[in-house]
């Protein structure tokens, strides 16, 4: 079987059952991974689709001593059970699942489970799940077709990488490494992230993360403007500071066309350090850092 009617198959799949009869439910295809939730748990794990198939392609008789060759992770066994599904036929649902226009009645697609308003604290390890689902990678790597829609980004900052000292307690409150959402609405993502990342025009997200990195803008370039928040740093530092992005952070999105209200929701959700509107968790560092700047801006 070629991997293209390999990973077709995988679309389709919903729920699995092992030889032992575990459930492996909410199967979802995103980039080249695959989802899924164990039927006692309620937290998303993945498996890379070029392992699966490698596993696939071992032959008919396979059992978890033998996917340990194939799959990384603790996800053998059911890594057996999706490829037995896949040969026989034999998934208990399937369903086509489109990211951009959800299946009807089925609350488990991805974007759906993304996008949904999840506001109480009792949500927290529902809404950790979903962070789960989010493919954190560089733009370059991204599917170029996805990227000429709309929809949003999530800006999360490398494992490897830290904030400024400044930032670092603030940013450890967070239970996650996510920094900013944002949106392209009215443009493709394609476009808006070059805006976000390589400054190709200016954008909040780049001034924000360039006062965090305690860069200061032009000296009294806002002098005789009336928008002081759209201040621009030097050509070496704003440079710089595309560099440092390069380096430091990756990036994740949802393709969607619907209404853009629900970013909202969102970001009140994840409070990332460098959202201000709609954060319910603002951060003060900021704040100060941005305030910083635009005197600087005006020639104060």
């Amino acid at each position: 079987m070629e991997k293209s009617k390999f990973v077709e198959k995988l679309s389709k799949l919903n729920k699995v059952l092992s030889v032992t009869g575990k459930e492996y439910g909410s199967i979802t295809l995103k980039g080249d991974k695959l989802f899924f939730i164990r039927g006692h748990k309620s937290t998303y794990e993945r498996i890379p689709v070029s392992e699966l198939f490698a596993l696939f392609n071992h032959g008919p008789h396979i059992n978890n001593a033998i996917a340990k060759s194939y799959i990384s992770g603790r996800v053998q066994s059911p890594a057996v059970s999706i490829v037995n599904s896949i040969r026989s036929g034999s998934s208990i649902e399937t369903s086509t699942k489109d990211f951009d226009k959800p299946t009807k009645g089925n609350s488990k697609t991805l974007n759906n489970t993304l996008l949904q308003n999840k506001k109480t604290k009792s949500q927290t390890n529902h809404d950790l799940a979903k962070y789960e689902l989010l493919d954190f990678r560089s733009v370059r790597s991204m599917n170029g077709q996805v990227l000429t829609k709309t929809g949003f980004y999530f800006i999360q900052l490398k494992s490897s990488s830290t904030l400024p000292s400044r930032y670092k307690a603030r940013f450890g409150e967070q239970e996650h490494r996510i920094i900013y959402i944002g949106k392209a609405e009215g443009q493709s993502l394609a476009g808006r992230l070059d805006q976000e990342l390589l400054h190709t025009s200016p954008g909040t997200f780049f001034r924000s993360i360039g006062a965090v990195l305690d860069k200061t803008p032009i000296p009294g370039h806002l002098r005789t403007s009336k928008r002081k928040n759209n201040y621009k740093f030097s050509p070496a530092d704003t440079d710089w500071i595309i560099g440092w992005l390069s380096e430091n952070v990756e990036v994740a999105i949802i393709p969607y066309s619907g209404d853009f209200k629900v970013e909202n929701s969102i970001i009140e959700s994840y409070a990332p350090i460098l959202n201000h509107t709609g954060n319910p968790r603002k951060c003060a560092e900021l704040i100060e850092d941005r305030a910083k700047c635009r005197k600087i801006a005006s020639g104060f």
